[in-house]
């Protein structure tokens, strides 16, 4: 069983000892931050985090991959999030794609032969999905969500992480043309002051949520033509896990599979998950030769 409540983890993001914060510059000449858990593996999986989370949460899975030496993982900090001012935003639709296209090939200059898995946990597996779609994701080998989210439109949502209302709203206006509000906040997340670390982007805009969603999720999923594992948590708070069998189950490219007595959290501290991972990994490393 692996049930993590928000305040288990806050006080595992309090204790953790993290490894230092590191930067990349992207296209724009911005430096942006990133942690880097090593390993012995010829495996590299970037992960990325959630919608108001930075990457500090995911340090228990990225200490546990790394230390198994299942790949080294990279955990970046989104443009709009942690260190990286300001909180929740970002200047234009799509600019986190550029930022992790950018990250991605800082990351194949040192690690040319490395297979390259791109990853992320809730909304991350928005990003993931959203970048897949696009030409440099051919610079990935392969994808991995976990208890990922997918669209404000997706019957898996339990109950809306956006303001519908407002989605909608500025959601038209784009499509006319109309950006002058893009800024406007379209989530705003109710976290308590007590279990707040400083990094977390609470209100996030509407550019940086289109810049983290897929605009035709049904289509990306069946375009996936790389292995992807999924990984859903049978208690998660926020998805319905039996909806999302059946979004994957016409692409033969993706494993999809539920861990009993997981919530949304506890799938990153989970020996299951790790186990998942380790065989999954091991495929894919067949798979490349």
């Amino acid at each position: 069983m692996s049930l993590i409540s928000p305040k288990e983890m806050f006080e595992s993001i309090r204790h953790a000892h993290l490894p230092e914060l590191l930067t990349y510059e992207t296209r724009d000449n911005c430096k942006l931050y990133y942690r880097h858990y090593r390993a012995n593996s010829n495996i590299i999986l970037i992960l990325l985090h959630g919608i108001s989370e930075d990457s500090k949460y995911l340090f228990q899975l990225a200490e546990y991959i790394s230390s198994y030496h299942i790949a080294q993982v990279y955990t970046p900090d989104l443009r709009g999030y942690g260190a990286n001012e300001p909180k929740g935003d970002v200047d234009y639709i799509g600019q986190l794609d550029d930022d992790i296209a950018d990250f991605i090939r800082f990351i194949k200059a040192t690690n040319n032969h490395s297979t390259i898995i791109l990853g992320g946990h809730s909304f991350g597996g928005a990003s993931v999905l959203r970048f897949s779609e696009r030409e440099t994701a051919n610079q990935v080998d392969a994808y991995l969500f976990l208890a990922p989210y997918i669209h404000p439109s997706a019957p898996t949502n339990n109950y809306p992480i956006v303001s519908m209302s407002k989605f909608i709203m500025l959601n038209v206006f784009d499509k006319i043309g109309f950006s002058k509000f893009h800024h406007w906040p379209v989530s705003t997340i109710n976290k308590p002051s007590e279990l707040q670390h400083g990094g977390e982007a609470l209100q996030i805009s509407f550019r940086l949520v289109m810049s983290r969603i897929p605009q035709n999720y049904q289509k990306n999923i069946l375009a996936i033509q790389k292995p992807t594992l999924v990984l859903i948590s049978d208690r998660d708070e926020l998805f319905d896990a039996e909806k999302f069998a059946d979004l994957y189950k016409d692409n033969p490219n993706i494993l999809c599979k539920i861990l009993p007595q997981h919530n949304h959290d506890g799938i990153l501290f989970s020996p299951l998950t790790i186990k998942e991972l380790e065989n999954w990994c091991k495929q894919l490393t067949l798979y490349r030769r």
